[in-house]
């Protein structure tokens, strides 16, 4: 499995996590962060569910969208010794804009972190669920960012091995070079 399919199905279990509580339960989640214990409306609950829903359509996007799981027929000609696979086009923005949310969420939490307690007022309490959502979203933000940066192996030369975007700038490729007989070599 490669780095970008590995980082769409941890963002998907760690969304799908945060969803379950939402679609489930959601009752049970609104008397956990309301002041006092009364009843959720209609609209608390529609509005947690139709969050749960969200997570869980954020979730499969990256999974369908990176390539990870194949979406066209399978070409017979794929041959057994170099079986290479195709990476989608969709790969890299799918990760930024999942690895943008990712951040965005445990920047929030930190701010939330810091600032509330357990019950939402300022004090010097806070509730654990901000640390789990800190570590959660920070650690996706940060894999998803270096899947955005180095996980994209699209550009190797499959005759030399050698990475195609390397730059003779500004030392100049000696080595490679073909050398007459009369030059010197450093």
């Amino acid at each position: 499995m490669d780095a970008p399919s590995f980082y769409a199905f941890s963002s998907a279990i760690w969304l799908t996590l945060q969803a379950i509580p939402l679609l489930l339960s959601p009752s049970l989640i609104i008397t956990f962060l309301a002041e006092e214990a009364r009843k959720p409306t209609a609209l608390e609950i529609y509005l947690s569910r139709t969050q749960a829903l969200s997570l869980l359509a954020l979730a499969i996007l990256p999974i369908l969208l990176t390539g990870s799981v194949p979406l066209g027929p399978i070409s017979s000609s794929f041959s057994d010794s170099d079986s290479t696979q195709q990476v989608s086009p969709y790969t890299v923005p799918t990760i930024l804009v999942t690895t943008f949310y990712h951040a965005v969420t445990a920047f929030y939490a930190y701010a939330n972190y810091t600032t509330t307690n357990i019950n939402g007022a300022v004090g010097s309490s806070p509730s654990p669920a901000f640390v789990f959502s800190i570590v959660g979203n920070g650690g996706l933000a940060m894999f998803g960012g270096w899947c955005c940066l180095f996980a994209g192996g699209g550009h190797v030369s499959r005759r030399t091995g050698k990475d195609k975007r390397t730059s003779a700038f500004p030392f100049g490729e000696r080595k490679g070079k073909g050398k007459g007989k009369g030059e010197k070599g450093l």
